[in-house]
């Protein structure tokens, strides 16, 4: 199986001299409005496709998480950033999508001699409105005769009509029971944000600069399954023995903990800081090269 192509970057050029940008950021926001720029330009520089879409509830408390911000100022320097042309106005007004062309612009070196393609800023797609008003239509009066043309007419007016309405009131439907689904998916992600939250902000610390972002869902199964302590740890196992985020490994350290019945030496899950880790007599040792990195 080819490698998947991968449209991301290690780094991007930081200027000494700032233009508008940083300085209307610094005045209205002060050391916040720096910090979260460049924190966002990280983001987008780790995230493949170099967009971040926020209205993914779990990306969306990720970047707060990351920028320290709540959620009313993150909103309101981004829409700055918009109104100077550092992001994408339209994709951040209409689609709450952040794209910066300017640094796909400033990295396109980086690409030169990549197989994969520069990153393209993401296309809005433009929905059909459903709800569409016919004004009332009447049949000029030389159509009303009595042989029958005009009636005939008019009847066959109506019933275009009449499917008209039934086609919209189908495609509303289906519009309303979309959204429904949408919120419902929203509001079932919202159960990823304290353990997601706090183990990408343990694995910023373990590797600063590094992002767990687009493994999010397949983490939260593994917590579902092990339990926050147990991901955890074997999340630091991983980069201790690895030095990188490799999720097979960490699925094969988890894995390994349960079948050797690691939940009877610790029910809370495996816990590296406890007094056992200082006891190497008692300590059990495991083979995780098997499972992947």
């Amino acid at each position: 199986m080819a490698r998947p192509k991968k449209q991301t970057i290690e780094y991007f050029p930081h200027f000494v001299n700032h233009h508008k940008t940083m300085f209307v950021l610094e005045s209205k926001f002060g050391n916040d409005g720096y910090a979260f720029w460049f924190k966002v330009l990280e983001l987008l520089g780790n995230t493949n496709g170099m967009y971040y879409d926020c209205n993914n509830v779990a990306d969306w408390e990720f970047l707060l998480a990351k920028t320290h911000l709540n959620s009313e100022t993150a909103n309101n320097i981004l829409d700055t950033l918009a109104d100077l042309d550092a992001i994408d106005k339209e994709l951040w007004d209409k689609q709450k999508i952040i794209w910066s062309q300017n640094l796909v612009d400033n990295v396109r070196d980086a690409f030169k001699k990549r197989i994969t393609e520069m990153p393209q800023k993401p296309v809005i797609e433009e929905k059909t409105p459903v709800n569409v008003e016919f004004s009332e239509w009447k049949p000029p009066l030389n159509e009303v005769s009595g042989d029958g043309n005009g009636e005939r007419k008019e009847k066959e007016r109506k019933e275009k009509e009449s499917k008209r309405e039934s086609n919209n009131s189908f495609r509303t439907e289906n519009y309303q029971l979309n959204n429904i689904n949408d919120n419902k998916n929203k509001i079932n992600s919202l159960s990823l944000d304290k353990n997601i939250i706090e183990l990408c902000k343990y694995y910023e610390k373990l590797k600063p600069g590094e992002s767990i972002a687009a493994h999010i869902p397949k983490l939260q199964i593994l917590i579902n399954e092990y339990g926050m302590d147990w991901v955890k740890d074997a999340l630091e196992k991983t980069i201790k023995n690895k030095n990188k985020f490799i999720l097979s490994y960490i699925e094969g350290i988890l894995r390994n903990w349960k079948l050797e019945g690691k939940e009877e030496l610790n029910r809370d899950g495996p816990n590296i800081g406890n007094n056992q880790s200082n006891n190497r007599d008692g300590e059990i040792e495991y083979d995780f090269s098997k499972y992947g990195g």
